[in-house]
């Protein structure tokens, strides 16, 4: 009896949470068979998962001869188009809370710029050590309280997205890794979420403040460029703090602190 034969299923691979190894497949390495969810072929760690011995095994050959996903990455013209005047909900909030000299220092570290998505809308981009832009988040935050507007929906987008590239072709670095060259003495903390760290470079200067994005996006490859650095993980989510523990322990050549915080104090108008 020939052997049953296998098939990828591409488009799904961003739906699978995780590769059968352990890694997040936020990355969407990890590209599952059709019909399957926990089998198919890791491009992570070159392993291929298949539901028992009644499948032709000769689809590793062809899986390891596919090219790789074209990585793009962003025209600085970008950038420069959306930080021209920032006058955003979030630069609004910043405003209203800090001083004013140094909510300007911070928008200008981070490139905090505006988006035409939405109204007030605000664009997080995302820059590697190599200076290069890898994607942005578009958000749109509460003027009033920095929290995000959830209603009628969940007003939240990426620049790719927007124009249309799959994930597939982006390669996400951590918010604010750009400022490593910057900053070689400084420590790093990081956060989960880029407002926060934002926030936090206004209130605790003295940290290189770094965001992951989310809980999903937190891997070992996103965290390269911190190895022997002196790293404070100032988490805010429970479920950040058991996988920076994981990967605390699997991993060689980070330097983690843990610093517990359930929020940053804000005042709660900017002082006269």
């Amino acid at each position: 009896m020939p052997l049953k034969k296998l098939k990828l299923e591409s488009k799904t691979r961003f739906k699978v949470k995780a590769c059968p190894c352990g890694k997040s497949n936020s990355d969407g390495k990890f590209v599952p068979f059709e019909g399957y969810e926990k089998f198919g072929y890791c491009h992570a760690c070159s392993k291929t998962f298949y539901p028992n011995n009644e499948f032709d095994h000769s689809i590793v050959a062809d899986l390891k001869s596919q090219p790789k996903p074209k990585i793009i990455t962003f025209p600085k013209s970008y950038l420069i188009q959306s930080t021209k005047k920032v006058e955003n909900n979030l630069s609004t909030f910043l405003l209203n809370r800090f001083d004013p000299i140094n909510v300007a220092k911070a928008i200008k570290q981070y490139h905090l710029g505006n988006s035409k998505l939405w109204k007030g809308a605000s664009v997080l981009w995302y820059i590697n050590t190599n200076q290069k832009i890898t994607t942005g988040k578009i958000m749109l935050f509460n003027q009033d309280t920095s929290k995000r507007v959830t209603k009628p929906f969940h007003h939240i987008n990426w620049v790719h997205n927007v124009l249309g590239i799959p994930n597939e072709n982006i390669n996400k670095c951590l918010f604010g890794e750009h400022l490593l060259d910057e900053f070689p003495d400084k420590p790093v903390a990081i956060v989960e979420s880029e407002k926060t760290a934002i926030i936090a470079s206004i209130c605790l200067p003295d940290f290189i403040w770094m965001a992951t994005g989310g809980v999903k996006d937190l891997s070992y490859e996103r965290l390269k460029p911190l190895k022997n650095k002196k790293l404070f993980c100032s988490l805010i989510s429970t479920l950040m703090i058991f996988g920076w523990r994981r990967l605390t322990i699997s991993n060689n050549g980070f330097q983690f602190r843990f610093r517990i915080i359930s929020k940053l104090t804000l005042p709660t108008s900017k002082k006269a």
